[in-house]
């Protein structure tokens, strides 16, 4: 996030704040399921902290389903498939966020960069994004718990998907007129 992001470096420390965030929402009784979207860099740190970050999820307590680390994803479609198989994701990445609300997936997204910020604001999904530098425990949790009661709304989902879909064939268009001048479409 530090090379990738167009403001200033996060100042969270990431590894104590993920910690925090999977024994908060297990004991809160969400079953945490850690995954990454792929990136060498993202998949080294779940790599480095993961286990530890599951132990520390339930120690001991019978009554606390432990977080578990997903497989890493050989193909889009295998993100595509547990992506759909969760209630809810929380994700820093934005194709993850972009990918669940396409399938009408709740999302949360952990700010770090405008096009994150610019998503959520498109979707219509503001109050569902939010800075780590501000989300402790109690916060993550009850936006967790918010998203699911609030849901997502089908409605401004399939407006946002036509529009997306009127904007793609306006694109492609634009693209064969500049390939072929003949091209009246």
């Amino acid at each position: 996030m530090r090379y990738h992001a167009s403001g200033p470096p996060p100042t969270v420390d990431f590894r104590k704040w993920y910690d925090i965030a999977t024994r908060a929402l297990a004991a809160a009784g969400l079953r945490v399921v850690l995954f990454t979207n792929g990136s060498p860099e993202d998949r080294a740190f779940l790599g480095r902290h993961g286990n530890d970050w599951c132990a520390a999820a339930a120690p001991g307590d019978a009554r606390i389903q432990p977080a578990t680390i997903a497989p890493a994803f050989a193909t889009p479609g295998d993100l595509v498939d547990f992506i759909t198989g969760c209630d809810v994701i929380i994700a820093h990445r934005m194709h993850a966020c972009i990918l669940a609300h396409a399938f009408a997936i709740l999302a949360i997204g952990l700010k770090w960069d405008v096009k994150l910020d610019s998503f959520f604001a498109l979707a219509g999904r503001q109050a569902f994004i939010a800075d780590c530098a501000d989300l402790d425990a109690d916060a993550l949790t009850a936006l967790t718990l918010h998203a699911l009661e609030a849901g997502v709304d089908n409605a401004q989902l399939d407006r946002l998907v036509a529009a997306t879909r009127a904007d793609v064939a306006l694109l492609a268009a634009q693209l064969r007129r500049a390939i072929d001048p003949e091209f009246a479409g």
